[in-house]
Formats: structure tokens, C-alpha cells, sequence
């Protein structure tokens, strides 16, 4: 029996158009029992090539499979650019509208800042707006957002400027430095200013005097601005660094003006790993007034001391970092106050006049006693001997500058710097005396201070 595979209606086509014929196909018709085959002439391939024609070369697809595939990335990298930038501007527009609300919060109804009514965290497309904040700040607040991709937060630098009334990205924490460079994954700041002006204001606030950047600028409480007028411009003309000001330790020679200049760079703190400290050669009184700003960088549960002394009782006097999770002033051993709360890696101030404050909060002892021996930074002196040293306690810690006053006068200006490279301390971390014009390094044992 034969079976057709396929059947042609009757009268459908031409005798003609059905025969066989070059460039033609003929389908099979099967014999079932031998399980061969026999050519049936009845049908025409309709993709066949007829005579004359010819198909596309193996490299004339694979040249068209290339520009297509050279379109597509193209295209996929166009598509992803556009998308850094729409969840670069969603973030920010999500900000702006919670800036404006804290900024009217701030300017109008004059209460602390929220953003309760948004309910944080919220999730956006270009990352997650945290909360606000006006710590470390003045003038300024912050809106904190976090999950920031790379592509998302470069192209949000590349937004910042008049367009927007951003100041300027910063870190999370304190102090507030601005960010120029983006990581993988990015948490950081917003930071507006209160009257919401941005990149048309060229006041930038400071909040204590580790924000000044020069060598010689000096914090102004009043107008919590940099004061660098008293900046001392040399003219002297010199060929060696012993022709510039010898009482001026930072002073070296400008070889290329033939000019001293002042060669000491401006850091933000010198940090301890628990074995360096500063002589300050300044012995406690009864009238002194101590302003310190520090931060413990490592847990410890033994009693590590930021500054302090033997007194006449025999007694210490200082700021003592008690734990991990207490800080202490000290006058005569009596510890008060004490500031209890995870404390690493947070900033504190300490102010002893008369009584120690630390961070706003009031102890009750009040100093009576001249010291025994010098104070030191980041340790104790427990020297009974006055102008010897014997330092116990050191700390691992930042202290960012302290000042020193006797009888309202200052004696003691301390700002961390790193030292002239062609000094004796050969660029070495150093806390250099804007009162007395000398640099004081690690009197201690161990690498040099640390700082960033």
C-alpha cells in the first residue's frame, strides 16, 4: 500500500508548476514494510533557490550578527547610563522635598528636625533615605542616606552646584568631610544649608578648631568661621632653613622663591596606638583652664588616660577614658562627672576651668591643687619630680587639639601637623604650639602617631 505525505487537492495547481525540476525538492513516500524510501514528484519545496539564484555567504551573516551585537551594547550601556541618572535624581528630588520640610522645622517653627512624618527608613530607587541630622554641624543639617551604588553617587557629584541647593556630600560621621570619590556601596550626607542655600554660598562654617585647615587658622566661636588673619606671610629671603625665623620651628626655606615659608601641614588629629605621647612642659596650677577635644579608637577596659597629672595630694588630675563605655574628668581622684554610653569612635569635648566638663555635662570636684610634674597628652605623668616625665595609662586614642590657659592667659595652643620633611622630626605627625612656635612629638615609645 502507498501512502502520499502529502496530498494535493485536485485542479489546485498546474500540471506544470508541480513537476519536478532544478532547485526543487521531492518529498518521500515511504514503503513500510522494507523501511525505504521513493521519490515522489508530485511536490515542490517553496524555499527552494531556483536557477539563477544564489544564497548569503557564512560571513555576511556573521558581519550582520556582529553590528547587531555592537547595536546591543551599545544600546544596553545607553539604557544603564540613563538609569544611574534617573536614580541619581530621584534620590536627590526624594531629599530636597525632606529638606524643605527641616529647613521650615529649623527657620520657622524653630524646633529640632524630623523627618517622623515621612516615616524612615524609605526605600528609593537610586538608595535609602536614613533620617536627618544637625550633629557636627552648624548652621547646616544633613539628610542621611544610605545603599548609594557608585554609578548612582558619581553621577550625584557630577548634579552638585547651582542646580541644586546641596552643599556638599559628606561622611556619616563626625567630622562631617566632604566626600569627593565614590565606593561600591555608599552611605553619606546631604548637607543643606539652613536657608537652603547651596552652591551660591561660599561660607563654610566651623564647629570647633579642628575644622580650620591652615596651620595658622584659629577657630572663632562668634561667627564659627576660620580666623587666618593672624597668618604670618614671610619675606625674608634665605638659602638654607637656619635663615628663616629659628624660634619658629615649621619655618623652613623655600628653595624655588629663595623665600622662608611655613612647612608644616595641617592634619585633622594624631592618634596613639597606646605606646606614643606629647611632653607639653606645662605644669597644672590652681588657675588653669584646659580645653581638649579627643576620641577613643579602641576598646579597653583598663583606665587609659587622654591628659592628666599627679597633683600636690599625690592625687591625679585629667580626663581618664574608664571603659569602653565610660568617660571620666578627675580632680584630685575624684572622678566626676562621668559620661556613661558607647564611647568609641565618638567625639568628645572636655573643658576643666575650675570643674571638668565633658560634653556639656558638670562635674562637682573643683581643682585646689598645683600639679607635681608637667601634664601629658594621651597618658598621665606619675613624675613627683617637677620637669620630669614618667608616663603611665597611655591611651589609644585622637586628640584633634587642646588649648591651655593659666590665669585667663593661653599658654598652650597644641594643633596636630605633620612636620617640615627637612626638620629635625624628618615629616614626622607632631602637635606644634601656636603659642610658643615649637613642635612637640612622640616623647614616648613605638612607630609615630597615626593620622589621617
Amino acid at each position: 500500500m502507498k501512502i502520499n505525505l502529502l496530498k494535493k487537492e485536485k485542479n489546485n495547481t498546474s500540471t506544470s508548476s508541480l513537476s519536478a525540476g532544478r532547485g526543487s525538492i521531492l518529498p518521500l513516500k515511504h514503503k513500510g514494510s522494507q523501511r525505504g524510501f521513493e521519490q515522489n514528484p508530485s511536490y515542490t519545496f517553496p524555499y527552494a533557490l531556483r536557477e539563477g539564484q544564489t544564497g548569503r555567504s557564512m560571513v555576511e551573516m556573521l558581519g550582520v550578527l556582529a553590528v547587531m551585537g555592537v547595536l546591543s551594547v551599545a544600546g544596553i550601556a545607553g539604557y544603564n547610563s540613563a538609569m544611574n541618572r534617573y536614580k541619581a535624581n530621584t534620590l536627590i528630588s526624594e531629599a530636597q522635598r525632606r529638606a524643605v520640610i527641616v529647613a521650615n522645622q529649623i527657620g520657622f517653627q524653630g524646633r529640632e528636625p524630623s523627618l517622623a512624618e515621612f516615616n524612615p527608613p524609605n526605600q528609593t530607587s537610586g538608595g535609602t533615605i536614613e533620617d536627618v541630622t544637625t550633629e557636627g554641624l552648624y548652621k547646616q543639617f544633613g539628610i542621611e542616606v544610605s545603599g548609594v551604588t557608585k554609578p548612582v553617587c558619581e553621577n550625584i557629584l557630577n548634579t552638585l552646584g547651582e542646580a541644586t541647593p546641596i552643599r556638599r556630600l559628606s561622611k556619616t560621621d563626625t567630622p562631617r568631610t566632604p566626600i569627593t570619590t565614590c565606593e561600591d556601596t555608599n552611605s553619606f550626607l546631604f548637607i543643606y544649608n539652613d536657608d537652603m542655600q547651596g552652591a551660591t554660598s561660599d561660607t563654610e562654617y566651623a564647629i570647633d578648631d579642628s575644622s580650620c585647615k591652615s596651620v595658622c587658622g584659629v577657630f572663632n566661636p562668634e561667627t564659627h568661621l576660620c580666623d587666618e588673619s593672624d597668618c604670618e606671610i614671610p619675606t625674608n629671603v634665605c638659602t638654607l632653613d637656619t635663615d628663616c625665623n629659628s624660634e619658629n620651628e615649621c619655618m623652613v626655606c623655600d628653595t624655588t622663591s629663595g623665600q622662608c615659608k611655613n612647612g608644616c601641614e595641617r592634619v585633622e588629629y594624631l592618634e596613639s596606638t597606646g605606646t606614643q605621647y606629647i611632653k607639653t612642659d606645662y605644669t597644672l596650677t590652681s588657675n588653669t583652664k584646659i580645653d581638649i577635644l579627643f576620641s577613643p579608637n579602641q576598646q579597653r577596659t583598663l583606665n587609659l588616660w587622654v591628659i592628666g597629672s599627679l597633683v600636690a595630694e599625690n592625687k591625679l588630675t585629667g580626663v581618664r577614658i574608664s571603659s569602653d563605655t565610660v568617660i571620666e574628668g578627675h580632680i584630685n581622684s575624684i572622678k566626676s562627672p562621668q559620661i556613661t554610653g558607647s564611647n568609641i569612635g565618638n567625639k568628645y569635648r572636655a573643658v576643666m576651668d575650675g570643674k571638668w566638663t565633658v560634653n556639656n555635662e558638670q562635674g562637682t570636684s573643683v581643682i585646689s591643687s598645683a600639679g607635681l610634674s608637667p601634664l601629658i597628652l594621651f597618658g598621665w605623668n606619675s613624675s613627683t619630680r617637677e620637669n620630669t616625665y614618667a608616663s603611665l595609662g597611655l591611651c589609644a586614642c585622637k586628640i584633634y587639639y587642646c588649648k591651655i590657659y593659666d590665669n585667663g592667659v593661653q599658654v598652650r595652643d597644641f594643633i596636630p601637623v605633620l612636620s617640615p620633611e627637612t626638620s629635625l622630626y624628618a615629616g614626622q605627625p607632631c602637635m606644634l604650639d601656636r603659642v610658643t612656635k615649637k613642635l612637640f612629638c612622640n616623647a614616648g615609645a613605638g612607630d609615630d602617631f597615626l593620622t589621617n
